[in-house]
């Protein structure tokens, strides 16, 4: 059973080999890649599993290529391969969202550790994310009036606040909210109200 995709960016032919024979016969799916720029030319942008890049490269190097796909890494868990360890890179690393990192030199067992932790970290943001898309389309669904009575319910209203606000009495509220649990798929305003700003934060808004 494939336990997931490992994108490994190695230019030392021994090490990725090691490397490879170690991921594979622990059930994992790896894309071996011996330069940035091969990365960059032969990546399909798929978000599932997570990268394995060495820090110095040939050309362009391990930062560089960072920062070419930082949006991506968010949801893809980075994992630092590097033999030596410099304070310096790793704090730039760090800042272009760098998950974790791993000595070249690694214990076998070290490394399927921080893997198996970096896949379980995959899975929750593409989960979180997944969850974030369903509620923007949810939203958008919603009539002007039902937005108007989402913003309300964000600020904490009551139906019958609310019906003040606009006009309507407190029954038609309750109706549009009953409605806008419907197309969330939640039967609570809070669990309504959580989504809602989860949504405004991660947009930035």
């Amino acid at each position: 059973m494939i336990q997931g995709n490992i994108y490994f960016v190695e230019q030392d032919g021994t090490i990725s080999d090691d490397v490879c024979a170690l991921l594979s016969a622990n059930g994992y799916n790896v894309v071996l890649f011996r330069s940035g720029e091969e990365f960059l030319d032969r990546w399909d942008r798929s978000l599932e599993g997570c990268l394995l890049l060495d820090i110095r490269l040939p050309g362009l190097s391990g930062i560089e290529l960072l920062g070419r796909i930082s949006d991506s890494a968010r949801v893809l868990p980075v994992i630092m391969f590097t033999s030596v360890m410099d304070m310096q890179l790793a704090v730039q690393a760090t800042k272009n969202g760098v998950y974790d990192y791993c000595p070249k030199n690694f214990a076998p067992e070290v490394l399927l550790a921080k893997i198996s932790e970096a896949m379980r970290v995959n899975r929750e943001r593409l989960s979180k994310m997944s969850n974030h898309v369903k509620t923007i389309q949810a939203i958008a669904s919603l009539t002007d009036r039902e937005r108007e009575i989402l913003h309300f319910l964000c600020e904490g209203k009551s139906s019958k606040k609310i019906g003040q606000e606009l006009g309507i009495s407190s029954y038609t509220v309750d109706n549009h909210r009953a409605r806008i649990m419907s197309k969330m798929g939640v039967n609570s305003v809070t669990k309504i109200v959580q989504m809602t700003l989860s949504a405004r934060n991660n947009q930035g808004t």
